[in-house]
């Protein structure tokens, strides 16, 4: 029915709470927090204690999946990379390094090396208030075998080395279900 968009299957899950059953990554699209969780904690497999869950607050697509590099570079493992603010990040003091990450992205999501980059753009500019509503400044999934080259890509990254944000990485397996092609 549309609720859920782009989602990632992990059979060698390390963070499975019940052998032999895959972890699930997906985006589910949801009016609040609250009822994202509602909506999880009403499915079989969690009312039954099989399976558990986290929610991350996200925002909107930015970028989706560029398919055809992704399939020419050959198709890898993805981890999701959670990033959230540290410190106010103002246009002011910040515009330029703004300006290249935003540009990093972009690059590494045209080389296939990350893909369904999602942004927070609820106009809660403040950084405080984003953290203490649990809401991710951004989201994107890095396409490689290892959990080692996908924190070294962020972080190379302009946001971390100036230590304005800091990110989690978490393996979620290979591209499953959802938009292959941006239209």
């Amino acid at each position: 029915n549309g609720e859920i968009e782009n989602a990632y299957y992990n059979a060698d899950s390390e963070i499975s709470s019940v052998e032999n059953l895959p972890n699930i990554c997906y985006f589910l699209k949801a009016e609040s927090y609250k009822s994202a969780r509602e909506r999880l904690n009403d499915l079989a497999v969690v009312k039954n204690g099989i399976a558990t869950f986290s929610v991350f607050p996200v925002g909107s697509k930015w970028f989706g999946r560029n398919a055809d590099v992704i399939q020419d570079k050959g198709l890898t493992k993805s981890y999701v990379s959670v990033w959230k603010t540290l410190t106010d990040i103002n246009v002011e003091e910040y515009g330029d390094l703004i300006n290249t990450q935003a540009s990093s992205i972009k690059n590494l999501y045209q080389s296939g090396d990350i893909e369904n980059v999602y942004w927070e753009m609820s106009g809660e500019e403040d950084a405080y208030k984003r953290r203490t509503n649990n809401i991710s400044d951004f989201v994107f999934f890095i396409n490689t075998n290892r959990k080692e080259d996908a924190k070294a890509l962020c972080d190379s990254m302009g946001f971390i080395q100036a230590e304005l944000m800091s990110y989690e990485v978490i393996p979620v397996g290979v591209f499953w279900l959802g938009e292959y092609q941006e239209d």
